[in-house]
């Protein structure tokens, strides 16, 4: 069996060669001429899977190594008895702590106390759910929307996405879709960013035209709004107004952990044996041991709460550094420009996740103690 395979897909050949032969390559060489010959065929969301790209090929099983569908025509693989996988919730825990690594890391900046803050989840699947259940041990106040949970559930806890407007923070957690009455394309249009309370944090982590980036620019000037953005519209060829007057813009690596992507590899590659019935040989558990405790001694004087637990997350994960790298692309020629973004992805460490870690306190406030808790560390007082 041969395996086309995207090359940035860590531990994607390990996994695969023990089942056939795998071609490894670049997600610009993943053309028709290419994978005509291939079985299987191992993406990211950098590949449009399509009928210009799979009509006359031998690809009988294709394989995405993301969560959301949008880069695959699915009716496409239906039509023609293509078997398909996704790694659906692999990376879950990884983008709700992209999350709050960028909220401590506002709330150090700006003086917030986010137990004060109201946060509005849109989409409350595998990773909004996480999303609510910290938020909410944490303290927040949490409102939630998601139209098909509250049809399926009756939970009269879901609300309208006009009883979030005014929240302190919205996130946005669903699914790119363009047709039905759930569409989410511009689910944030002008009208609806606009009504967005002034100073409100943003943060979009789903896809990029979830959110209307002309519109988003235009009510950042207006309203002072505070944009943590990791997704775009028509990347690689992101705006880079919109990474200018964001706080927080990163190249769409919120869930680059290794347990995300182990987990994804995983997920992935035992679906392609279960479809061509092999039993599965690949083990990952030597990928998934756990890294060192963090140290951390709390200087209670000179840190406010905020600033402490930010300097936690900052050892396990810096999140300002991948925003100042994002940030560089401006100093790029045009032209450079999509090869810089996608270089920053492609190349992106993979973070551990937060319950890999025990962190060792000194002298320390018992709230800051119940907040770490709640964000997954391990605590121990020395």
């Amino acid at each position: 069996m041969r395996i086309a395979a995207d090359d940035s897909i860590p531990w994607v050949e390990e996994a695969f060669r023990t089942i056939g032969e795998v071609i490894l390559l670049p997600p610009e060489e993943m053309v028709r001429e290419n994978i005509g010959n291939c079985d299987v065929l191992v993406v990211r969301t950098t590949t449009k899977v399509n009928e210009d790209l799979l009509l006359g090929t031998k690809v009988k099983f294709v394989a995405t190594s993301a969560v959301g569908v949008d880069h695959i025509d699915l009716d496409f693989l239906k039509k023609h008895n293509i078997g398909f996988a996704n790694a659906k919730g692999c990376n879950s825990r990884a983008v709700a702590e992209y999350v709050f690594a960028a909220l401590f890391a506002l709330a150090a900046e700006l003086d917030l106390d986010l137990r004060r803050s109201k946060i509005g989840v849109v989409g409350v699947g595998n990773i909004g759910s996480i999303v609510v259940r910290t938020a909410d041990q944490i303290g927040m106040m949490v409102r939630k929307n998601d139209p098909p949970l509250k049809r399926q559930t009756g939970d009269p806890s879901f609300l309208t996405l006009d009883d979030l407007m005014d929240c302190d923070i919205i996130t946005l957690h669903v699914p790119l879709t363009y047709e039905g009455e759930d569409a989410t394309y511009h689910l944030f249009n002008r009208e609806r960013i606009f009504q967005l309370k002034d100073g409100a944090i943003l943060i979009n982590t789903s896809r990029g035209p979830v959110v209307d980036s002309k519109a988003l620019i235009e009510a950042i000037d207006l309203k002072h709004l505070i944009t943590v953005i990791d997704v775009w519209e028509n990347e690689p060829d992101v705006d880079i107004e919109l990474i200018k007057r964001s706080a927080i813009a990163t190249p769409h690596i919120a869930g680059h952990s290794q347990e995300g992507v182990v987990t994804a590899v995983k997920m992935i590659y035992e679906q392609t044996c279960r479809y061509f019935n092999i039993k599965p040989l690949w083990q990952s558990d030597h990928l998934l041991r756990p890294p060192d405790p963090c140290e951390y001694q709390i200087e209670l004087e000179t840190e406010k709460r905020c600033q402490l637990i930010d300097g936690i997350i900052r050892k396990v994960y810096d999140i300002r550094k991948d925003s100042n790298d994002l940030s560089l692309i401006s100093l790029h020629r045009p032209e450079e420009r999509k090869g810089y973004f996608l270089h920053l992805r492609n190349n992106h460490r993979l973070r551990r996740e937060f319950p890999n870690y025990t962190v060792k306190l000194r002298d320390c406030d018992p709230e800051a103690v119940r907040i770490l808790s709640a964000l997954g560390f391990q605590t121990i007082e020395v």
